[in-house]
């Protein structure tokens, strides 16, 4: 994980108060809409769209490359870094955020699975394959409510399907809401 933050054009809307005194929503850099994830991965799979508030850019480890893959990444080429210390984060004007030179795509989480080494050494490591998911956003502190009759959405349904997915129970998996 970088000490940076991914900021994309295809941010969220967030209020922004204007001279006048009044909220008005404008595109929000650092808060990256996913809109196009990985679609066969159980956790991002029927998620339409998730924003990933305040997300540094994940990268492998060579060691861990082939067992792990990117469930969600910014876009392409509307994406860029935020830098500094401390980094703005507070809204302002659309025209006021100035992409960095590092383009994207930045990868925003993923996921690893199998035979994973162990940090007390390699005589410790597991016999059982294991599965980790990380994800370079604090977004479960901007977890919406769920949407009509209950369902969860956007990155309430990611949270929801990663516990899922962890719990390496593939039964349950095939009883979530919408299968594995």
């Amino acid at each position: 994980m970088e000490h940076a933050l991914v900021a994309d054009a295809r941010g969220a809307r967030v209020p922004m108060q204007t001279d006048m005194g009044l909220a008005v929503p404008v595109p929000y850099p650092p808060a990256p809409i996913v809109i196009e994830a990985h679609p066969r991965h159980f956790v991002l799979s029927r998620v339409e769209s998730a924003p990933f508030f305040f997300a540094s850019p994940l990268t492998f480890e060579p060691r861990f490359a082939e067992r792990g893959s990117v469930l969600a990444e910014s876009s392409e080429r509307e994406s860029w870094l935020l830098r500094g210390d401390p980094v703005d984060v507070a809204p302002r004007s659309p025209h006021d955020w100035q992409p960095g030179p590092e383009p994207g795509p930045f990868a925003l989480t993923v996921a690893l699975e199998g035979r994973l080494p162990s940090a007390f050494g390699d005589e410790a490591a597991g016999e059982r394959p294991a599965r980790v998911l990380v994800s370079g956003s604090g977004q479960d502190t901007y977890l919406p409510d769920p949407g009509p009759g209950g369902e969860p959405t956007g990155a309430l349904s990611v949270a929801t399907r990663a516990v899922e997915w962890l719990v390496e129970d593939d039964a349950l998996l095939a009883l979530a809401p919408g299968g594995a």
